[in-house]
């Protein structure tokens, strides 16, 4: 099975258990609702900030 990068769309909707490991899994569902409960805390402490994801290296 090829796990290059050019077919990750492939694994899209797939099971965790199905996918080859290591693998990244992202949920935008999850990722909106954390970055709308950070905005809404640093808006109430007044300060501004620009949502983004980092990744461990």
């Amino acid at each position: 099975m090829d796990y290059s990068l050019q077919n990750h769309r492939s694994f899209i909707g797939s099971k965790a258990s199905d996918l080859p490991s290591p693998a990244l899994i992202l949920s935008l569902p999850v990722i909106k609702k954390n970055i709308e409960r950070l905005h809404q805390d640093v808006e109430k402490a007044g300060v501004t900030l620009r949502p983004h994801v980092k990744t461990l290296k």
